[in-house]
């Protein structure tokens, strides 16, 4: 958490620390909504998922990380969330892989 510089907000005020190099870079979304988001202050940058349970915001995180994406254990209703989500932050392959 120490060298995060952005913290996603899920439902139920959940907290992911993450870079905001790395979502840049996987999702054109976040890329555009971080970029209005200079901090004058060391604090990180936040951003909030409205509606959007943790365990599945982690799942798509872990994916813009690893490229993997794990749904084995998934709910249908997750299943569904994380398409909507990455569909949202425009990662394709992420949506494709959730489908699969």
């Amino acid at each position: 958490d120490a060298l995060s510089d952005v913290c996603l907000i899920t439902e139920g005020g959940g907290r992911i620390h993450c870079h905001r190099l790395v979502l840049a870079l996987r999702s054109p979304y976040l890329r555009a909504v971080l970029a209005q988001h200079r901090p004058a202050s060391q604090s990180p940058a936040t951003v909030v998922l409205e509606g959007v349970r943790t365990p599945v915001a982690e799942k798509l995180v872990r994916y813009f990380y690893t490229d993997e994406l794990e749904v084995e254990e998934a709910s249908d209703a997750e299943l569904l969330q994380l398409c909507q989500l990455a569909e949202q932050c425009e990662c394709t392959p992420a949506v494709t892989r959730a489908e699969g």
